[in-house]
């Protein structure tokens, strides 16, 4: 009885154990600026105000779940966007890296396109950054995209 009991507790430990670890690898590449993304033509920037959060899964089969992130555009820098809205999405669960938005926060956001979800996607390895701490990278955004 005490072996099964043992042997519960450990493989509980590891699984809680292994979302933190993904978890953390994720914050270890963090991006502290929009430079290492600018040589890389496939990323488009924007700022925007979030207007709605809604999580769904990845596909009828998979158990990873999708945040699509209803965006205002308030700044459009290298994107071929007409309209004044976009969704784009990022993975819910930590162990994927996603980016956690907040409903009605501004952001500087990094996108790229994904083929396979016809989306524009975002992450934590992208410079994603609140508004309000992105003055540097807009300033370098707006020198290299002059409208």
């Amino acid at each position: 009885m005490k072996l099964i009991i043992r042997t519960s507790v450990i493989c509980l430990l590891m699984t809680i154990g292994t979302s933190q670890l993904y978890s953390c690898v994720c914050n270890f590449f963090l991006p502290d600026s929009i430079k290492s993304e600018l040589h890389d033509k496939s990323t488009t920037f924007l700022t925007g105000r979030v207007l709605n959060i809604r999580t769904v899964r990845e596909n009828i089969f998979s158990r990873l779940k999708i945040q699509k992130v209803k965006i205002e555009i308030i700044e459009n820098f290298n994107g071929a966007w007409k309209k004044e809205n976009i969704t784009i999405a990022t993975y819910k669960q930590a162990g994927m890296c996603g980016y956690r938005f907040e409903k009605g926060k501004k952001y500087l956001i990094a996108l790229r396109k994904d083929e396979h979800h016809r989306l524009y996607f975002t992450n934590i390895f992208l410079p994603n950054q609140k508004l309000k701490n992105a003055k540097e990278n807009i300033k370098t955004l707006r020198k290299l995209y002059p409208k």
